[in-house]
């Protein structure tokens, strides 16, 4: 019945986010552009699943997140054939 249609993060540095993605996860970036209050919005896709990260509205800035536990979003995950190699690879691109 349902499906997840797209994962949706905030930064101050849309383009800067998208690209480590591209780097580390080998997202392709399918549109950039300014969506609502000015906010600029890039749009990706890795094996299918869809991503959108976008800065806060023109003018605003958000407040910085912590690693703290708390309401909201706690993570998603990704499959891997080599969790070893795979984690060097993150962590080698600032994990």
């Amino acid at each position: 019945m349902f499906r997840v249609n797209h994962i949706h993060l905030k930064s101050p540095d849309p383009k800067k986010t998208a690209q480590w993605y591209v780097d580390v996860f080998g997202a392709k970036i399918t549109g950039e552009g300014t969506g609502m209050g000015g906010a600029t919005t890039v749009r990706m896709e890795i094996e299918g699943t869809r991503i959108n990260v976008t800065s806060a509205p023109a003018g605003e800035t958000l407040p910085q997140g912590t690693s703290e536990s708390h309401y909201g979003l706690e993570h998603f995950g990704f499959d891997t054939d080599d969790i070893e190699a795979a984690m060097d690879h993150v962590q080698s691109h600032g994990a």
